[in-house]
């Protein structure tokens, strides 16, 4: 084979798992190979600036990595801009199912303004229905992220939900990884970030809650008190509507604040149990990164999808 051809027809080994979320980019890239994480995980702090051109930001940062080769990746959608919306539909062939997903949908894209799309995955069938979880999103929203693979030099497997990347990587932990008391078929996480903090319960269907606490807001214990209550409050709160779960997997940049994820922890002992994330483990993936792994556990929910191709 001619060399100017080599690589060209080489299948990429690399895959990224790519975060988008408020002010921070997240990228994890690793060696599909040998299972390692390729050099130390991106996270870059936009500037109001840069917000308006984030595939350029990518680019950049990606050519720094040095890497030379293609790379695959799956990009995650934001929750601010997701709309996630569970449905119990009788079974039926794809065509009338779609239509049926399209009917029961079509409030929820109305209140979206501008062109929307959307996807859908059967999470189970309960007797003659199924489980069904959808995700809508802005068709400019899904497009701005789709410049990034002609501007950024890369391949987008998948365009997934942040949330439901985390809750994926949630349940392969507890698949593989579980404790006593998880043998219910709850899965919980709690993500608690610098920019945003939200949580995400699974059984049977995705329930998800987005919180008022930021860790960038956090300065000590004494000013941040009325944040902090108001966190525990709407913890409580989502647990009223839903099962309490004996097992709440914590995840985000919480875990580079081990006072205040003890301090959170404090409140709800006696209720469930918080365990943090490890990705990299559960995965079998050597990790390289100076902070918890945990942090990255979106990027590297991101990646489990591409994995699973």
């Amino acid at each position: 084979m001619p060399a100017i051809l080599s690589n060209i027809m080489k299948k990429t080994k690399l895959l990224a798992g790519i975060q988008l979320e408020g002010d921070i980019i997240r990228i994890l890239v690793v060696d599909k190979e040998n299972l390692t994480t390729y050099n130390q995980p991106i996270e870059y702090h936009l500037s109001e600036d840069e917000k308006e051109n984030i595939p350029e930001v990518l680019k950049r940062e990606l050519l720094g990595l040095n890497i030379g080769e293609p790379i695959d990746a799956v990009v995650g959608l934001p929750i601010s801009v997701s709309l996630i919306k569970n449905l119990k539909l009788p079974k039926m062939d794809k065509k009338d199912l779609m239509e049926a997903i399209e009917w029961n949908i079509k409030e929820e894209m109305q209140t979206i303004k501008g062109d929307t799309i959307y996807d859908f995955d059967i999470l189970g069938e309960e007797n003659d229905m199924y489980n069904i979880i959808v995700v809508v999103a802005k068709k400019s929203d899904i497009e701005r992220l789709e410049q990034i693979e002609k501007e950024a030099g890369i391949k987008i497997l998948h365009i997934d939900s942040n949330p439901i990347a985390l809750i994926n990587i949630s349940i392969l932990q507890k698949e593989r990884k579980g404790v006593l008391g998880e043998e219910d078929n709850a899965v919980c996480s709690l993500y608690i970030d610098e920019d945003i903090s939200y949580i995400i319960y699974y059984q049977n269907g995705l329930s998800t809650e987005t919180l008022s606490f930021k860790l960038k807001d956090f300065k000590t214990f004494e000013e941040s008190e009325p944040e902090l209550t108001k966190l525990i409050n709407e913890i409580n709160y989502f647990f009223l509507t839903v099962n309490e779960p004996p097992v709440v997997y914590i995840a985000g940049a919480i875990l580079e604040y081990p006072d205040v994820k003890e301090y959170i922890q404090s409140k709800f002992i006696g209720k469930f149990a918080f365990v943090d994330i490890d990705p990299p483990e559960i995965l079998g993936i050597n990790y390289v990164g100076d902070k918890h792994p945990g942090v990255y556990a979106v990027p590297f929910g991101l990646i489990y999808r591409g994995l699973e191709e």
